[in-house]
């Protein structure tokens, strides 16, 4: 997928996909939609995705993905959609979610955040 640089939206969805989330999708710089829900993910998010300054919708609900949720999610300025439920984050929501200017939906039910 890395050569796929002017590549929109990513969607694989519905058990498709084990395993980590490739930290090359990060790479994908004019990313506007990740949707990656209802897979068998497991680990964290890659730092990397952090960096999709295009990034419009992230959805990785009902995964078994774990850790925290970076500050680094508050550098993506044009975030509408963050869907992270059903997973098994911990640790605090980041402060820096409140720099999402534009974010209408944000559902993180069915983790253990604080």
């Amino acid at each position: 997928l890395r050569n796929l640089t002017e590549l929109r939206y990513l969607i694989v969805e519905e058990g498709t996909t084990k395993g980590t989330i490739p930290p090359e999708y990060g790479e994908l710089s004019e990313l506007i939609i990740l949707d990656l829900n209802f897979n068998q993910l497991t680990g964290s998010i890659p730092e990397s995705i952090y960096g999709l300054s295009t990034l419009f919708q992230l959805d990785l609900n009902d995964n078994a993905l774990n850790g925290t949720i970076s500050a680094s999610i508050g550098s993506l300025q044009f975030l509408q959609f963050v869907q992270l439920e059903v997973n098994q984050f911990t640790g605090t929501i980041p402060d820096s979610m409140g720099n999402l200017q534009y974010l209408m939906v944000l559902e993180l039910f069915g983790n253990q955040l604080s």
